[in-house]
């Protein structure tokens, strides 16, 4: 009965489109991020995980495309991760209050090693997806998941070399709130 009825809400959800949630040209957002950060590859010799709290800004451009900044900052068991990031954020659709959306752009990586008191900058392209929410006209919230694809950072501690910066995911709950562009 629920694998039906949730069926049945998902073709109702992504067949019934309309245009309300297109926002102007100017409009711009202030957001709120928070989630799961997990760095992968062999950052500090440690893989880890960690809650990931951040900021982020854009403009539209179009109805459906915005340009955004975000930073993003998590402490991990042996690591502190932060992330500043300039990318675009494209708007597949409004299934009525939900939008699917797609996210790529560059980003700039700084990691800590606590234990060896070692810092590693990188650069890298993200991309990923998400579903948004609209709670009102002017907020919404939502989820994105984020591939951080780094040019992979290095340096030597005690004579052994050890990764400063790798790739990284992020699942991350975003609350947005839109300023139009007349106000």
């Amino acid at each position: 009965m629920f694998t039906r009825f949730a069926f049945t809400l998902a073709v109702a959800i992504l067949c019934v489109p309309h245009s309300l949630w297109a926002k102007e040209d100017g409009a711009f957002r202030l957001g709120l991020l928070a989630g799961q950060v997990a760095l992968l590859g062999d950052v500090g010799n440690a893989d880890s995980n960690g809650v990931g709290l951040g900021a982020t800004g854009g403009v539209y451009v179009s109805p459906t495309l915005a340009l955004e900044a975000s930073y993003l900052s998590s402490s991990h068991t042996d690591v502190d991760h932060n992330e500043l990031s300039f990318g675009a954020n494209y708007d597949l659709g409004d299934y009525t209050t939900g939008y699917p959306n797609l996210v790529g752009g560059v980003t700039f990586i700084s990691n800590k090693l606590k234990p060896a008191n070692v810092t590693g900058d990188g650069f890298g392209l993200y991309a990923g997806g998400g579903w948004d929410f609209e709670l009102s006209p002017q907020i919404t919230a939502g989820l994105q998941a984020r591939y951080n694809l780094a040019f992979e950072g290095k340096t030597r501690v005690n004579g052994v070399d050890v990764t400063t910066v790798d790739d990284s995911v992020s699942v991350l709950l975003r609350f947005l709130y839109y300023f139009d562009s007349a106000e």
